[in-house]
């Protein structure tokens, strides 16, 4: 099982489309996929299409069954929605509990000991507070990170800082030593000349800290579109489709998961 985070500092930069793209696509090559929403914004609960339940909090809360939080998005696909009320929860359970950064890594153990391991893959969403409560619940609880981000000013500027407080989960706080940076994404991709300067910059930033995928997503409208829409884009000729596809591709071969392998 691949538990993989989708983080930034900043907002706009495409985790949610990338989480709710790869979980799906995920599901549709035969891979079983728990997608979770760890921001009580809900947008990726609400892009497949559901409506906003805090499914995650009563899990970190209540010590909720798996079976009784998740919603069933297809027969390969679930998902652990989030709502507005995920904020008091988020809010209660770091006042009160001894281990607040690490709910999501115990309940969830706790809902599926005993368990046959149900997914192959479980992909998270996240809020750009990144070292908030619900941002920290999700870096204890993932193997890998994934920093979608553009080419841009901002963005580049982002990541050292970004960079930082990953290591503090891993090295400083000891809270997932075993936590791996897997790659940086680049999103909302032009082929311009400052684009270009840009992911150069951030190549060099990242350099000797993380890869970059070689795989990019490009500025694509119909992919701006698909989200919301209750399905990750299907749009054959748009760019944004054979983009995720690829990347999809890169990340398998990462893994060295080449096929549809059935859980342990």
């Amino acid at each position: 099982m691949f538990k993989i985070v989708m983080i930034n500092n900043k907002g706009g930069v495409a985790k949610t489309t990338t989480t709710l793209t790869l979980s799906a696509f995920l599901a549709e090559r035969g891979f079983k996929v728990l997608a979770i929403d760890m921001d009580p914004q809900a947008n990726l609960t609400v892009g497949f299409g559901c409506s906003p339940l805090n499914g995650v909090g009563r899990l970190m809360k209540e010590g909720a069954f798996l079976s009784d939080v998740v919603t069933d998005i297809t027969q390969n696909l679930h998902l652990l929605p989030a709502s507005q009320d995920l904020l008091e929860t988020a809010r209660d359970l770091d006042r009160t509990s001894m281990r607040p950064y690490e709910m999501l890594s115990l309940r969830y153990q706790r809902a599926t000991e005993g368990m046959k391991t149900p997914y192959d893959f479980i992909l998270l969403d996240t809020q750009a507070e990144v070292s908030g409560f619900l941002a920290l619940n999700a870096l204890a609880f993932a193997d890998w990170v994934i920093i979608p981000t553009q080419a841009a000013d901002f963005s580049v500027r982002g990541i050292v800082p970004m960079l930082g407080t990953i290591r503090r989960v891993t090295h400083g706080d000891m809270l997932n030593p075993g936590l791996g940076l897997l790659r940086v994404l680049v999103t909302f991709y032009e082929h311009t000349v400052t684009c270009k300067q840009y992911k150069a910059e951030l190549e060099a930033i990242c350099k000797d800290r993380i890869r970059l995928f070689e795989s990019v997503i490009r500025k694509n409208a119909a992919l701006e579109r698909s989200v919301g829409s209750g399905w990750a884009i299907r749009d054959r000729n748009a760019t944004g489709f054979w983009d995720y596809n690829g990347l999809l591709d890169e990340m398998l071969a990462i893994f060295k998961v080449t096929d549809y392998v059935e859980t342990a």
